[in-house]
């Protein structure tokens, strides 16, 4: 799975190594690794593409010229001061005068280390969630199991769940499954709430995701949640639960089976596991 391959990159690969408390290696400078910790910070600081770029680059190249910065990030030059500058008020980065300036990071230790602890939280609730599929699985408490080779596919079934709802749905999504949501299923959203229905959306803010809940927080209720990255569920009237993953590889949406769990008890404690958050 993809997470756990993330927790293995942050534990034992080139990033860090332990001595004492969690350090950064700064052995490794290559693009991939630039791309790869760029994304963990989008995904669990919120920091926009190119933000996380610039950053990535000052960290693992040293103090560095807005100039340079430009040329080893891929970040267009007019866009890099308004990036030092949001790093600088987050308190990620600062300048040391000279001609021209140069801009260091401060000790990432800390902040690599918290995001060390999301992922580790993270693989511990999908192994709840394992668990208690399983154990709704033994008990015969799902109905239907789809899969799906297009994501279009994934899309219209949602889409059809979704027509069926009479009162309430509850959406709970990783960035991922939040970017499906805004891209794919806005329209189907509003052809649901003018029926009447009661949309309410629980996603974690990361990267581009942070812009989609605002977005969706203008139409629907929405409420910041810890939903692992990959998920992306559906609450119907609180009695089914459709579980299904979604990530987005290379610009593309891919897509996993598609569960529909039955039962208001098996609904309530799966949301609670997904989101942290009680009906």
């Amino acid at each position: 799975m993809d997470l756990m391959n993330e927790i293995a990159k942050v534990k034992y690969s080139g990033y860090f190594k332990q001595v004492g408390s969690l350090e950064l290696e700064s052995t490794s400078r290559s693009m991939g690794d630039l791309l790869s910790i760029s994304n963990l910070l989008k995904t669990y600081l919120g920091l926009s593409d190119y933000e996380s770029r610039v950053y990535t680059t000052i960290l693992l190249r040293g103090g560095l010229t807005a100039g340079k910065i430009a040329v080893y990030s891929g970040v267009p030059r007019v866009k890099v001061y308004s990036c030092l500058r949001r790093l600088m008020d987050a308190g990620l980065v600062y300048e040391e005068p000279g001609r021209p300036a140069r801009y260091r990071t401060f000790d990432g230790a800390p902040m690599f280390k918290f995001i060390a602890d999301r992922l580790e939280g993270e693989a511990r609730l999908l192994k709840k969630l394992s668990d208690m599929v399983r154990r709704v699985e033994e008990k015969g408490n799902y109905s239907d199991v789809w899969v799906f080779d297009d994501p279009r596919d994934f899309v219209s079934k949602v889409e059809e769940l979704m027509f069926k709802v009479k009162q309430n749905l509850s959406i709970a999504a990783g960035p991922d499954g939040l970017a499906l949501l805004y891209r794919r299923l806005s329209r189907s959203l509003d052809f649901v709430a003018r029926k009447g229905v009661e949309v309410e959306v629980y996603g974690r803010a990361g990267g581009w995701a942070a812009t989609a809940l605002r977005e969706l927080s203008y139409v629907y209720k929405v409420q910041e949640a810890m939903v692992p990255e990959s998920i992306f569920a559906l609450a119907m009237d609180y009695e089914m639960c459709a579980l299904g993953f979604v990530k987005v590889k290379a610009g593309c949406f891919r897509v996993g089976p598609l569960i529909l769990l039955r039962g208001k008890a098996v609904v309530k404690a799966l949301w609670r596991v997904l989101t942290g958050i009680s009906f």
